[in-house]
C-alpha cells in the first residue's frame, strides 16, 4: 500500500515544478558570458609595439578621447548660452574652439585604432571616460563662462601632459608627439580665455 502511495505522489508531482528544476539545472550548466560591449577590443596588427604597450596606450588614449568629446560639448554649452557685453567675440571664439576640438577627436580616435584598439566615441563613453567635471547649467554671464572654461582647459592640459609622459615612458614617439601637439593647442586656448578676463589691478 505504501509503495503504491509513493508511486502515485511521484507521478502526480506538478509538471511546472519538474520543468522548473530542469531549467535550473540547465541554467547552472551554462557559462556566464560577460558583456564586452563597453570594453576596448584589441585587434591583431603588424604594429611592432608590444601588445601590452599598445593596450596600455589605447586605454590612456580612450580617456583622452572621452575628455575631448566632453570638452567639445562643454564649449558648445558656453557657445549656446553665453550672455553679456562680450557675447559676439566670445560666441565666435567658442565656436572656433569647438571646431578645433572636432579635428583633435578624429586624430585621437584614429591613433587608438592604429594601435589595434577600438575607438569609443559615444556620448556615454565620453561621460564615463572624461576627467572633466560636469558643466553647470546655471552659468550665463560671459565672464562666468570664461572662468568655467579656464578651469576645464586647465584640467585638460594637465591630463594631456600626463598622457605625454606616459607615452614617453612606453617609448611610443608617435603618441608622445600627438599629446605634445594637443597640449600646445590647449595651452594656447587657455591663454585666449585668460586674456578675455578683465586685467586685474594691483
Amino acid at each position: 500500500m505504501n509503495k503504491k502511495i509513493s508511486l502515485f505522489v511521484v507521478v502526480m508531482l506538478p509538471v511546472k515544478f519538474l520543468l522548473a528544476q530542469e531549467v535550473a539545472v540547465m541554467s547552472a550548466a551554462q557559462p556566464t558570458i560577460p558583456n564586452k560591449s563597453d570594453q576596448i577590443i584589441m585587434h591583431k596588427t603588424s604594429n611592432p609595439l608590444p601588445e601590452n604597450v599598445r593596450k596600455n596606450l589605447a586605454d590612456q588614449l580612450t580617456k583622452t578621447l572621452g575628455t575631448i568629446l566632453d570638452l567639445r560639448y562643454q564649449v558648445r554649452m558656453a557657445h549656446w548660452n553665453i550672455k553679456g557685453a562680450g557675447f559676439i567675440g566670445l560666441h565666435l571664439l567658442f565656436d572656433q574652439m569647438a571646431m578645433e576640438l572636432d579635428g583633435f577627436i578624429d586624430q585621437v580616435a584614429e591613433r587608438v585604432v592604429i594601435l589595434g584598439g577600438t575607438a569609443l566615441g559615444r556620448v556615454q563613453d565620453a561621460s564615463e571616460n572624461s576627467v572633466l567635471e560636469k558643466y553647470p547649467s546655471d552659468v550665463f554671464a560671459d565672464q562666468d563662462h570664461v572662468k568655467t572654461l579656464i578651469n576645464r582647459f586647465s584640467t585638460y592640459v594637465k591630463h594631456l601632459n600626463e598622457g605625454s609622459k606616459f607615452a614617453g615612458k612606453l617609448e611610443d614617439s608617435v603618441t608622445f608627439d600627438l599629446y605634445t601637439m594637443l597640449s600646445g593647442a590647449a595651452q594656447k586656448r587657455l591663454w585666449f580665455l585668460e586674456s578675455s578676463l578683465p586685467v586685474a589691478t594691483k
